[in-house]
């Protein structure tokens, strides 16, 4: 004869009550040894920024300009010395993240910012980028506010010392008017072969408003004496 069937209640086995999956542990709640070894695996200045901006409590917590800043130097370090032992190099080069700040047009407050934070962590600039690179890229990009920053904190020789140099090139090279202005206004002299230049380069034509300011500087020379017309 069978066994009688159990009834629910008797059951030796009884299902157990579903019960709701515990929320997942959001990643800054982790505790602090454990959230940071996590970011030491993370060595890749555009990881670091993506995993920054996946929300605004890590934005707030990480400080990710800096310390993209900070593994973008650490990155070119690692290069510069697999270059220097002629060993493979196993990372691709990347751009320097202050040069996508001043090669390309960006708002100058964006700008100043970087400039900044560049300046406060590598006050004698780093073995990628000197500021002698910045000051060259100010020029060929006419980022006229980077180089006032590289002049006014001293980062650079000043106006009186480089000045003449540095319009020579800006004229030679048919980059920006303002940048020559300013070093003008700020007391470089104007030979003649500058105003040929930007006229040669096509920078202005004779007699506009612009020619007008450079003739206005000029030195005077014996092909142009300055004259008294009161």
């Amino acid at each position: 004869m069978a066994p009688p069937n159990p009834s629910p209640s008797s059951s030796p086995n009884p299902s157990p009550k579903s019960s709701p999956n515990p929320s997942p542990v959001k990643l800054f709640e982790l505790p602090q040894e454990v959230f940071q070894k996590i970011l030491k695996r993370v060595d890749a200045p555009e990881d670091y920024l993506h995993l920054a901006a996946s929300c605004k409590p890590l934005w707030s917590k990480l400080d990710p300009l800096r310390q993209c800043y900070i593994l973008d130097d650490q990155r070119h370090r690692r290069i510069f010395k697999a270059l220097s032992r002629h060993v493979e190099i196993t990372e691709p080069m990347h751009e320097v993240i202050i040069q996508y700040y001043v090669q390309r047009p960006h708002p100058a407050d964006v700008v100043r910012l970087h400039i900044r934070i560049f300046h406060e962590l590598f006050p004698t600039g780093t073995q990628a980028y000197s500021w002698e690179s910045l000051k060259w890229d100010a020029l060929e990009y006419d980022n006229l506010a980077l180089l006032k920053y590289l002049f006014q904190q001293g980062l650079i020789a000043s106006v009186a010392e480089q000045g003449d140099n540095l319009l020579e090139y800006v004229a030679a090279e048919n980059h920006g008017l303002e940048i020559a202005m300013w070093l003008v206004e700020n007391g470089v002299q104007v030979q003649d072969d500058i105003i040929d230049a930007f006229l040669d380069s096509g920078a202005f034509e004779e007699f506009s408003a612009e020619w007008q300011f450079f003739d206005f500087h000029r030195v005077p020379s014996e092909d142009h004496p300055y004259t008294d017309d009161s």
